[in-house]
């Protein structure tokens, strides 16, 4: 029996090599560009997510204002100590607690709304 091993995101930007750059130098993602320069295949601790150009006669204005990857991670607090001092000049959200039972951290790219969160472990 086949069965889904991930779900990878793909995500128009309109500059693949600086959104894979934020993901790499930012966010402590690997990733290398594949076959051509619209696009790149990025991943870190088993999540990945792909990053495609919008195609050039496209309407810059017309593509998404917000969308969102939501990465589930074991520790939430640990992964903001390591990343927060890279993303000084980012708008960003510490990690606070949701009352859906997640704590949860976001960092903003342009359109893109990254958010890191963990289920609270109960008291």
């Amino acid at each position: 029996m086949a069965s889904i091993r991930q779900i990878t995101p793909m995500i128009a930007v309109a500059d693949v090599a600086a959104s894979a750059a934020f993901f790499i130098d930012r966010l402590g993602f690997t990733g290398h560009v594949l076959a051509a320069p619209d696009y790149a295949y990025l991943a870190r601790d088993g999540a990945a997510i792909r990053l495609v150009a919008a195609p050039p006669d496209a309407d810059l204005d017309a593509l998404p204002k917000l969308a969102s990857v939501y990465f589930d991670v074991v520790d939430v607090d640990a992964l903001w100590a390591e990343l927060a001092p890279g993303l000084a000049d980012q708008r960003t959200e510490a990690p606070h607690d949701q009352p859906y039972g997640m704590r949860e951290f976001d960092v903003y790219h342009g359109p893109l709304l990254l958010s890191f969160g963990q289920p609270i472990q109960p008291a």
